[in-house]
């Protein structure tokens, strides 16, 4: 659920409020223990069926099935190896029923999940992941051409993904109070080749996604992509408490042990020149590690404003 630019324009169309409170402790982790199961859930209806994806290498342009079929698929679309049961499904992956029947949907994990030396990390944004294959392919499995269903750019590039295009997409056809309407177009690009961000940052910042526009405690600014067209303007508001238990669940995670040996001199060194150089645009760690939210100009800063063009007023 990496949102970037889309979260404000979500609050915007839906009329949705801010939701920020503080729980009892006892309740705060009742929370988070739901939430730690909501990313596990398929909130959408499935896209593609299982046998699609048994033979999804059909389009891989090979003759016949791989040997060890499960790795090679998670190999091809950068899928995780689910560290629980999950019926041979990669993380991310669950079956499902929707309007079709039976299928395959996709949960949070799918995006939201990675690997560090091995070790699978939830709540690392996957780095490897190839979107756009992976749907084309798989519902090409399936005998139908997602594109024709739904015209859009997952992704350009290996370990991105094209989340405002998506959202901004699926916005044309809804009306302020999140009915399906007939579609108003808007501009957008869909060449931003956004990163997936980490979970454990949200906690330290006071807004989400790279505008800052959007406050790191909205609850309805994780529910982006419930925006799909096979789900009602009812349904997605019934899940605003299952996202505000996932809300508490992301600001209750902490970033994993860095894995290898740390030089200790060199580390205290390095962490005196970022204090002193880096800190003030990139905040700091450890104990009351604070961000500092800084807007910095384009023509200050230097950077590509690609982003800030993403979208027309």
């Amino acid at each position: 659920m990496s949102r970037p630019l889309l979260a404000s324009v979500v609050c915007a169309a839906g009329g949705l409020a801010l939701i920020c409170f503080n729980l009892a402790p006892a309740a705060e982790k009742e929370a988070v223990d739901r939430g730690r199961e909501n990313v596990h859930r398929p909130f959408n209806a499935p896209l593609f069926s299982r046998a699609a994806c048994d033979n999804a290498w059909r389009q891989w342009g090979l003759s016949s099935r791989p040997a060890h079929y499960d790795e090679a698929f998670r190999q091809r679309y950068g899928l995780v190896e689910a560290p629980y049961p999950n019926q041979g499904l990669p993380m991310g992956f669950h079956e499902a029923r929707g309007l079709f029947g039976k299928g395959i949907g996709n949960d949070c994990l799918l995006c939201h999940a990675g690997s560090i030396a091995g070790q699978t990390v939830i709540g690392l944004g996957n780095a490897s992941l190839d979107l756009e294959s992976l749907y084309q392919e798989v519902t090409a499995a399936d005998g139908y051409s997602l594109s024709h269903l739904m015209p859009l750019t997952f992704s350009n590039v290996r370990g991105t993904i094209e989340a405002a295009a998506v959202v901004f997409y699926l916005l044309q056809f809804r009306d302020a109070d999140l009915n399906l309407r007939s579609p108003v177009k808007l501009s957008y690009r869909t060449d931003l080749c956004e990163d997936i961000p980490a979970w454990w940052h949200l906690k330290k910042k006071k807004t989400m996604y790279h505008t800052g526009a959007t406050d790191a405690r909205s609850v309805h600014s994780l529910m982006a992509f419930l925006l799909s067209p096979f789900n009602s303007g009812d349904y997605i508001k019934k899940q605003e408490a299952a996202f505000a238990d996932i809300r508490a669940y992301l600001l209750s995670l902490e970033p994993p042990r860095y894995p290898f040996r740390v030089d200790k001199r060199r580390a205290e060194r390095g962490q005196a020149i970022f204090v002193s150089t880096c800190s003030r645009c990139h905040g700091t760690y450890g104990p009351g590690g604070k961000y500092p939210s800084r807007i910095v100009p384009v023509d200050v800063v230097g950077t590509d404003p690609t982003l800030i063009h993403a979208a027309s007023p």
